[in-house]
């Protein structure tokens, strides 16, 4: 590589909410070269079109991952535990088992091709719920740490779009009810999915010491989210109420991921810390601002 040349980062998951994210935040930047990585190119068209080189990649084949890491000075890596999930029938533990697996190959293949910066996106260790979801990353935060591998990592934060995209909010005749399974005085710890290339960037940028950065825009309750939805739809939005004698029983096994990421924001185990979030991220959108122009909230609202 020449003086003039951009160092390069590849981009795992390119076409998902997170990695999508850090392409088009990488190329709006301009610092680095991005090399959108994804299973079919021809979904990753519209990245190319912005600059993007896409390369196929799938994390079920390490030499795929190798062959697209190769000459890359950096690269952004993330799994998806609900492909894996469904791949498994919902079984929580396989598909924990699969993207702890997944996570291995992206840090082996990385270290093979000598990256010097893996910024990994992952979730916390909340004992004693031991998430699934959560738990594959994890595992490979510990493995990240016993390789050769220059790391930062991302922590990131429940999505404000999971309220869309997991059914939390329905219409209920002129009115719209959330529904999330936690006590309405409950905090979440949330984010904009969409903005996790502004934390990517800001740690591509510093020197890989391993440290933490938090992708967090504000934590809220069930009846916090509607509050702000009524007053920005201008329509009645009310709250069912999830008592703490239903929500301290016992979830089935199929339930139980979800009941566990509740409670670990029940508990304050999940938690995130705003200063330091907005020491990194200063203009990170709170749930109003996005709430205002996302695409999905508006549709289902009619605002």
């Amino acid at each position: 590589m020449t003086s003039t040349e951009k160092k390069i980062v590849a981009v795992v998951g390119s076409t998902g909410i997170q990695g999508g994210s850090v392409v088009k935040t990488l190329l709006a930047d301009g610092t680095f070269a991005v090399r959108a990585l994804t299973r079919d190119v021809n979904k990753a068209q519209d990245l190319k079109a912005l600059g993007a080189e896409v390369v196929a990649a799938d994390a079920e084949d390490v030499d795929s991952l190798k062959k697209a890491f190769r000459g890359a000075w950096g690269v952004f890596a993330v799994t998806d535990f609900w492909s894996l999930y469904a791949v498994h029938k919902g079984n929580q533990r396989e598909a924990q088992a699969h993207e702890e697996q997944h996570g291995r190959n992206l840090v082996d293949a990385a270290e093979a091709e000598g990256v010097q910066h893996f910024v990994w996106s992952t979730l916390p260790h909340v004992e004693p719920y031991l998430v699934s979801q959560y738990e594959g990353k994890v595992a490979v935060d510990g493995y990240l740490r016993s390789k050769q591998v220059p790391f930062s990592l991302i922590l990131t934060s429940f999505y404000y779009s999971n309220l869309i995209t997991h059914g939390f909010i329905r219409k209920d005749g002129d009115e719209f009810v959330v529904e999330l399974p936690i006590p309405s005085t409950s905090k979440i710890a949330s984010y904009d999915a969409g903005e996790t290339g502004t934390w990517v960037l800001l740690a591509l940028k510093s020197k890989p010491t391993g440290k933490t950065y938090s992708a967090y825009g504000e934590s809220l309750t069930a009846q916090e989210h509607a509050d702000t939805l009524s007053r920005i739809s201008g329509k009645t939005v009310r709250v069912t109420e999830v008592s703490p004698e239903i929500f301290d029983t016992k979830a089935g096994e199929d339930e139980w991921w979800l009941k566990a990421t509740m409670k670990s924001f029940h508990d304050g185990l999940y938690v995130q810390d705003y200063r330091k979030s907005r020491e990194e991220n200063p203009n990170a959108k709170t749930f109003e601002e996005f709430a205002r122009n996302d695409a999905g909230l508006k549709a289902l609202m009619g605002y």
